[in-house]
């Protein structure tokens, strides 16, 4: 059984675009469109993911960062921080468009918990993040992706979530999400088989899984 995580998201918008632009910053509606347009075509996507760039200056990007970006041949920039704060969002964009650049809002695809429905590995350890199951995170998610694209109404420069999920939490066994072996899941699985669920500790789920599916 495998869990499709883009069946549950509404939309994301991920593709990255290109840029086609000689001068810096957009001018007619035409400008962007065209360069958009041109990701795969005659310009490839340059994408600069800032892990680094802006650490100093507190993991906030300014217009000398965003100039020397541009100067360096890149068309897309992916702040590490600040996908979570549409003022962040909002500001960013505007510095990119001014430059003819794009712009993703960038935030990890795990979230952390300790009281919802926790990630449950197939030896039955837990990790404090929301199993993919959980509801709280799909929410979560849904809202920042929603937020994204409601701004990008306003400024087009916004081409995308960039999401990722990565795994740094504590007891992780691999990067999420693939599945969650947590009573949530089970239940549901039960439900559509017409099965009962026996009381399972953490580490007996997947072999039951196993044996009845």
């Amino acid at each position: 059984m495998k869990i499709d995580m883009k069946s549950r998201i509404p939309f994301v918008c991920a593709a990255v675009v290109g840029l086609c632009m000689i001068a810096p910053g957009w001018g007619a509606d035409a400008d962007w469109r065209q360069a958009r347009e041109a990701l795969g075509g005659r310009d490839k996507f340059r994408v600069l993911v800032d892990k680094v760039l802006s650490r100093s200056n507190n993991w906030v990007l300014t217009e000398k960062h965003m100039d020397e970006i541009r100067e360096a041949g890149f068309n897309v920039i992916v702040p590490r921080q600040g996908g979570e704060d549409m003022a962040r969002v909002r500001r960013v964009a505007e510095m990119a468009w001014k430059r003819g650049m794009f712009y993703m809002a960038w935030m990890r695809g795990t979230l952390a918990t300790k009281t919802g429905t926790r990630f449950v590995w197939q030896d039955g350890s837990i990790q404090d993040l929301y199993s993919p199951n959980a509801d709280e995170l799909w929410d979560w998610m849904t809202r920042l992706i929603l937020g994204h694209a409601r701004l990008s109404v306003e400024n087009p420069t916004i081409v995308g979530s960039f999401l990722d999920f990565e795994n740094y939490a504590a007891g992780k066994q691999g990067n999420c999400y693939e599945l969650s072996y947590d009573m949530k899941i089970l239940t549901e699985f039960a439900a559509e088989r017409g099965l009962n669920v026996p009381d399972l500790g953490p580490n007996q789920r997947y072999p039951w899984l196993n044996e009845n599916h």
